[in-house]
């Protein structure tokens, strides 16, 4: 799928590859300056009513197949020490990450809670996002972090993470350039069929104020 973020009005983020992938504007300004120009762009205020959610198609469950997720993004402002997820891919279990906040209809048994994601980490860096369902798995990895420089609001960054499932390898690239790789370790216990957001991480928390294109 390959979501250009160029409307100008509306509510559909139209998928521009041969698939008919639509997504969803929720709250989103559109039409604003992207990269590179003349491109537009999508606009998010750090918001939990501001995100753009796409569809869970099978075609888009990331273990079935090697995959790629990437991302123009530009921050206006982020809290130091936070996570903030921009593409996100996740299964979400009835309790995830300690939210008080029940998710229904979601899955309440192993596999649960896997997603992937690119991610501002903690670190204040970019990253390739992982989780894992509960239980023991022998292929429990964490985040993969950009060791380089910190994020800089009001910068266009181009952001890529990939999984080939058949070397399980990951790679994490920031503007063309490879920053992180590991091979071997990674798994995702079944496909992630819950949620696909941009702009926001699981609708609890990690909201972009931003522009995404």
């Amino acid at each position: 799928a390959y979501w250009r973020l160029d409307e100008t009005t509306g509510t559909i983020a139209r998928d521009s590859s041969p698939s008919g992938l639509d997504g969803v504007y929720v709250g989103a300004t559109l039409g604003v300056p992207g990269v590179p120009a003349p491109s537009l762009a999508a606009e998010l205020v750090g918001s939990s009513t501001r995100y753009i959610t796409f569809t869970t198609d099978p075609r888009l469950q990331p273990a079935v197949a090697s995959f790629t997720f990437e991302a123009w993004v530009n921050f206006r402002s982020y809290v130091a020490g936070g996570y903030v997820g921009f593409v996100t891919k996740g299964r979400e279990c009835l309790n995830f990450d300690g939210s008080p906040v029940p998710q229904p209809g979601y899955c309440t048994a192993e596999p649960c809670g896997d997603w992937v994601a690119l991610y501002k980490a903690g670190s204040n860096r970019f990253s390739l996002g992982w989780a894992w369902g509960g239980g023991v798995l022998g292929c429990k990895v964490s985040n993969m972090d950009d060791p380089g420089a910190i994020v800089n609001t009001g910068q266009w960054y181009h952001v890529a993470g990939s999984f080939d499932v058949a070397t399980k390898t990951r790679r994490l690239l920031v503007n063309a350039a490879q920053v992180a790789t590991d091979t071997g370790s990674a798994c995702l216990e079944a496909d992630i069929p819950h949620y696909g957001l941009m702009g926001i991480d699981n609708l609890e928390n990690d909201y972009l104020d931003g522009v995404l294109d």
